[in-house]
C-alpha cells in the first residue's frame, strides 16, 4: 500500500510487500553489470545506430523518460517469481534504453527462458546490444549457467508479435512484460487514459503471462486483469513509483 512508502531522506525502504532482502539483491545486480557498459565501445555502438532505418526525435519526453530504481526493480522481479508464477518464464521490457533492466534481470534469476529488451531509439538500443555481447561472452568465459541477455532496435507497436518462442508444453512458469511507462503514449481521456500500448501488448502475451506496468496502466476491457499494485521508491527520479501487475486473460 501507499502506507510502505516512505522517501524521508530518498534512502531505500524495503517495501512490506518485497521478499526480504530483494532490494539488496537488485542494487547488487545492477552493480555487477555496471562494469560491462563501461566496457562498451561507443563510437562503435554509434556507427551501427546510424544504419538504422528509424530516426528518432530525442527531444521528446517520449523516448527520454528516467530510469527504474534497481533496488525497486530487483523487489518487483522477485515478487513475480515467488509469488506470481513467473520463475522459470521469460523477462521482457518493452522500452528497454540502453538494456540495463534487461542485463539485471539476468544478473537477479539465472532461470529465465529468455531475457530481452526492445528499444526504439537507435542508439540506445545499439548500445544495448553492445552490452549484451559482453555479458554473453562474461558468462560464457567464467562458465555462468545464464540466459544470454539480448536488445532489439524496433518499434513496440509493431514487433512483439513472435518477439519470444512459445512455451514449451507442460511448462506451467509465466512470462514477465516489464515497461517503465511513466511518458509513454496514453489513449484519450475519454477512452480510458490507458496505454496505447495495450493492444499490441496483449496480442504478443500468451494467456496468462504477466505484465508489470510501472506509473500507468494497461486497458483492463482488453484482454487484461490486474492482480496486484505495488507501490515503491524510485530514488533516481525522487519520486513514488506505483507498479501495476496484470495478468492476460
Amino acid at each position: 500500500s501507499a502506507a510502505d512508502f516512505e522517501a524521508a531522506e530518498w534512502g531505500w525502504a524495503e517495501p512490506a510487500w518485497a521478499p526480504e532482502g530483494a532490494g539488496a539483491r537488485g542494487e547488487a545486480a545492477a552493480e555487477a553489470t555496471s562494469a560491462i557498459f563501461d566496457a562498451v565501445d561507443i563510437v562503435a555502438a554509434l556507427e551501427v545506430a546510424a544504419e538504422a532505418d528509424d530516426e528518432v526525435d530525442l527531444t521528446l519526453d517520449e523516448y527520454t523518460y528516467g530510469e527504474f530504481d534497481r533496488a525497486a526493480f530487483g523487489a518487483v522481479v522477485e515478487r513475480l517469481q515467488t509469488v506470481h508464477g513467473a520463475r522459470g518464464g521469460a523477462f521482457v521490457d518493452v522500452g528497454c534504453g540502453r538494456g540495463q533492466l534487461v542485463l539485471a534481470a539476468a544478473e537477479i534469476a539465472a532461470d529465465w527462458r529468455d531475457c530481452v529488451g526492445v528499444e526504439f531509439v537507435p542508439e540506445l538500443a545499439a548500445i544495448g546490444m553492445a552490452a549484451c555481447q559482453i555479458a554473453g561472452r562474461a558468462n560464457a568465459a567464467e562458465a555462468r549457467t545464464r540466459v544470454k541477455p539480448r536488445v532489439l532496435q524496433g518499434d513496440a507497436f509493431v514487433c512483439l508479435d513472435d518477439l519470444l518462442p512459445p512455451l514449451p508444453q507442460q511448462q506451467q512458469a509465466r512470462d514477465v512484460w516489464f515497461c517503465y511507462a511513466t511518458r509513454m503514449r496514453r489513449v484519450a481521456p475519454e477512452q480510458g487514459s490507458h496505454l496505447q500500448l495495450s493492444m499490441p501488448l496483449r496480442r504478443a502475451m500468451a494467456e496468462g503471462a504477466l505484465a508489470a506496468i510501472v506509473n500507468a496502466t494497461l486497458d483492463t476491457g482488453g484482454g487484461f486483469e490486474e492482480v496486484e499494485e505495488l507501490h515503491c521508491q524510485n530514488r533516481p527520479e525522487q519520486q513514488e513509483c506505483v507498479v501495476r501487475v496484470y495478468r492476460a486473460v
